[in-house]
C-alpha cells in the first residue's frame, strides 16, 4: 500500500460516521499521515427548491450552528483537532472535491451503505465523490444492527417502519423546520 500523506474524511456526523473516521484514524496512524474530517451541509434551497416561498436563513444558520457543535464534539473523540475540522455549505461531492483538491489530500474516506438496485441507480454521495475524485478513494460499508449491512438490517427488523425514517440528516432539519414554524405562529 503506497503512503498517504493526507486523508480527507467526509463525515455526515451519524452514527455510522464513527466507523468511517476509525478507518480513517488508522490508516493516517499507521503511515504517520495528516487527517482531516469535512461534514457538507446541503442548503435548504436545494433539497426544496424554490418551492416555498421562504427566507430560510435563520433556519440554516441554526443548522451550521447545531453542526459545529457536533463536529466539535465529534472530532474531540476521535482525536482530530480544531485546525483539521471543516464544515462547508453546499453539495457534497462538489464540496469534498474542491476541499480535496485544495489542501491536496492523496486519500478520500467516505461511508457506503452498499446500496443496489434502484437506490444505486439513483446514486449517493460516495458514488458521487468516487466518480469525481483526483485521488484514491476509499469506501468504507458502514453497518446497521446486529452487525449487518443497513439494508439487509432493515429488511430484517421485525419493527414496521416508522414514518419519517429518512436520511439521517432529516430528522434535525425537521425539528427547526417545526420550532422555525412554532416561532412564526407565536410572533403572529
Amino acid at each position: 500500500m503506497s503512503q498517504y500523506q493526507k486523508i480527507l474524511v467526509a463525515v455526515d456526523l451519524s452514527e455510522d460516521s464513527t466507523a468511517v473516521v476509525q478507518r480513517g484514524r488508522a490508516m493516517a496512524d499507521a503511515n504517520g499521515t495528516e487527517l482531516h474530517l469535512i461534514h457538507v451541509i446541503e442548503p435548504l434551497s436545494f433539497a426544496y427548491g424554490g418551492d416555498i416561498p421562504m427566507d430560510f436563513s435563520g433556519i440554516q444558520a441554526e443548522i451550521h450552528q447545531q453542526a459545529t457543535q457536533q463536529m466539535r464534539r465529534f472530532a474531540e473523540n476521535n482525536n482530530v483537532d480544531e485546525q483539521h475540522q471543516h464544515i462547508i455549505m453546499g453539495k457534497p461531492e462538489v464540496e469534498i472535491h474542491a476541499l480535496a483538491e485544495e489542501l491536496g489530500v492523496d486519500l478520500i474516506v467516505v461511508g457506503s451503505h452498499g446500496r443496489h438496485g434502484f437506490a444505486l441507480l439513483m446514486g449517493s454521495t460516495a458514488n458521487g465523490v468516487l466518480h469525481g475524485a483526483n485521488c484514491d478513494v476509499l469506501a468504507v460499508r458502514v453497518r446497521g444492527a446486529h452487525g449487518l449491512p443497513r439494508t439487509e438490517a432493515r429488511v430484517r427488523s421485525s419493527r414496521p417502519a416508522q414514518p419519517g425514517q429518512g436520511r439521517a440528516h432529516s430528522r434535525p432539519l425537521r425539528r427547526l423546520w417545526r420550532a422555525a414554524r412554532a416561532r412564526r405562529a407565536a410572533a403572529a
